[in-house]
């Protein structure tokens, strides 16, 4: 009888399902890529993940138990996609006690286009399903729609964001800025792969 010892090398899970098309692979901590899976998920996102990652895990032979932490995609990208993936990597790391972290999916695709020799590569995100619900939303609150007129007559880059009364400034907003209704700045800093962005998040009170 022959005996063969299986691979000890730590092994990662990654998981990512930002968009469309899903990801699944296998790697080392060093970075190094075992083996992956994409596919054209759609909207299928919660039919096709847990299998297509039993399908990676047994073309090379890895077994669960063989995993040492679970890497998942946290965006941006579509709602539904991003719940599935990070709560089966959530669920898998929680059954196996495993660390788990989570990734920008835009930074990994700014780094993937690094390594290939892109020099400053820049992240374009489609914004037309959003540019179409900016009339809606300044419909049904038009007080934020206000606002938003309002910074823009003074030359602030601004759009409604998500669901509630929210702004997002993407230039500095006026010391001396006052719109004429109540409302309040949060500043965020923005990582944008390496670049930070200065931004303010401007909300009704």
């Amino acid at each position: 009888m022959t005996v063969t010892a299986r691979d000890a090398t730590p092994r990662l899970l990654a998981i990512d399902t930002a968009t469309a098309v899903a990801v699944v692979a296998i790697g080392g901590a060093d970075g190094r890529l075992d083996a992956s899976d994409g596919w054209p998920a759609g909207y299928r996102h919660g039919e096709d993940l847990l299998p297509r990652i039993r399908a990676l895990l047994a073309a090379r032979d890895v077994a669960l138990g063989d995993l040492s932490g679970v890497i998942v995609g946290t965006g941006p990208g579509a709602f539904t996609g991003l719940r599935v993936g990070i709560a089966t990597a959530k669920g898998i790391a929680h059954a196996l006690r495993l660390p788990i972290a989570g990734v920008s999916s835009g930074v990994a695709l700014l780094a993937a286009a690094a390594e290939t020799g892109t020099t400053n590569p820049v992240l374009l995100l489609p914004a037309t399903a959003d540019r179409l619900h900016q009339g809606y939303r300044a419909e049904g609150m038009p007080g934020t729609g206000s606002l938003v007129a309002a910074l823009r007559s003074v030359g602030v880059a601004a759009v409604v964001s998500g669901a509630g009364p929210t702004v997002l400034a993407l230039t500095e907003v006026p010391a001396d800025f006052h719109p004429g209704t109540e409302w309040r700045v949060e500043t965020l800093g923005v990582d944008g792969g390496g670049a930070l962005v200065k931004g303010s998040m401007v909300e009704l009170a």
